[in-house]
This record gives structure tokens, C-alpha cells and sequence, in this order.
């Protein structure tokens, strides 16, 4: 079973396409996306029409719950003065802020949780080299085996334990070297590769082996 993995969108609707494109040709079943879907790019209302349409499984951002707060809906682009466009827009709206925090999955005999920054916290950042703590926490109180994350955009593959903390990336430009990636897991093996959307190659990523104790 293959899993298409986005996150960090950020409003660029172009390379949701193609990775949406690139799952489709690698056989991916379902499809989730870790967060920030909106907030950065120019491309707002398509990239939420987006998600929902393609049934995209998709948690809140901090950037998501941020921009809705300061009634981002108001700002749109040519919306003033058509009550349609009005009320596609405070659909828009009201489809991001109820989106959750976290969502879990039962696959292939595996529980998997998504979330953005963290479960606790959709600014908390887990990067490869963040405490031991922060691994133990993540699963601490929860039934996971693997916890997918978005937010820091850098790919990530962890392993902890017998368990695994995942990143895709970011669509809109990963931190380190600008690529646009995301990612396809493959159950029940927890095959998770990072493919470049912009080339559709696959991107080299580093497993790494956390050392410690889930308390």
C-alpha cells in the first residue's frame, strides 16, 4: 500500500499538481498533507478547492490557523462584490479552520498519526537532531507506530525504537536546499522514499537512528 505524503504548501498550486501527478503514477492510494496548506504563495482559494476536491486527508498549519484568525477570507481577490464568490470564500474558511490537528490512520497493521509540528503543538519543531525527549513525547502518548510531520521543511526519516518520525518536505521549498519535495510511504514495510516534484526524481535521504526510551 503506497501513501502520498505533502506538507507546507503555502498557497503554490502548481506543485501540489504535481505531486498529486507523481502519486498517481507511482500508484499511491491515498494521499495526506501534514499541514500550512495556505499563507505565502498567490494561489489561496485554488489550493484549498484542491485539497478538498481530491480528497486530499489534511491537518491545520500554524500558518492555516494564523491567516484565518486575522479573517484572511476578507482579503480575497475579487470576491467584494459577488455574493457567490462571498460565500465560496466563507466556505473556504470555515473548510481550513475545522480542519483538525491531528488525524490517525490504521494501515497494513500500522497506526499512524499526522500532525503538523507536533501533536502537542503546531509550532513545535522536530528536527533530526531535537532531544530525545521531544522522540519519546511524540509517541509517549500515543498508540503510534509511525508519526508523520510537516513544518520544519526538511525530509526527514527517523527511526526510534521500532517506530519512525516522518517528513516530506515542503512544496513550497525545503529549508536546507530549496527543493520542492514530498514523499510516498509504502506499507506494511514503512518504505518511505522523498521524490524533487519539479523533477519527479527520487531525492536521497538519510535514515537515522535515535537512540533512547519511550517513557
Amino acid at each position: 500500500m503506497k501513501i502520498g505524503i505533502v506538507s507546507d504548501i503555502h498557497a503554490h498550486l502548481t506543485p501540489l499538481k504535481r505531486a498529486v501527478a507523481l502519486f498517481e503514477s507511482q500508484g499511491v492510494s491515498h494521499i495526506l498533507c501534514a499541514g500550512d496548506l495556505i499563507d505565502g504563495g498567490w494561489d489561496e482559494e485554488s489550493v484549498i478547492d484542491y485539497i478538498r476536491t481530491r480528497n486530499i486527508m489534511s491537518v491545520r498549519g500554524n500558518h492555516d490557523r494564523g491567516a484565518f484568525a486575522n479573517d484572511i477570507e476578507d482579503s480575497s481577490v475579487g470576491y467584494e462584490d459577488d455574493e457567490f464568490g462571498d460565500l465560496l470564500n466563507s466556505y473556504r474558511t470555515q473548510y481550513v479552520s475545522s480542519l483538525p490537528t491531528t488525524r490517525q490512520f490504521h494501515w497494513e497493521g500500522k497506526n499512524i498519526l499526522l500532525a503538523h509540528g507536533a501533536p502537542w503543538s503546531d509550532t513545535q519543531h522536530v528536527f533530526p537532531n531535537t532531544s530525545v525527549e521531544i522522540f519519546s513525547r511524540l509517541f509517549n502518548d500515543s498508540d503510534a507506530d509511525i508519526v508523520i510531520l510537516g513544518h520544519t521543511h526538511i525530509p526527514m526519516r527517523i527511526k526510534f525504537q521500532d517506530k519512525w518520525v516522518l517528513n516530506p518536505g515542503a512544496l513550497c521549498g525545503n529549508r536546507e536546499d530549496l527543493r520542492r519535495t514530498c514523499g510516498i510511504l509504502d506499507l506494511p514495510q514503512v518504505a518511505f522514499e522523498i521524490f524533487d516534484v519539479d523533477t519527479g526524481q527520487s531525492v536521497e535521504l538519510e535514515t537515522r537512528t535515535i537512540d533512547g526510551k519511550i517513557c
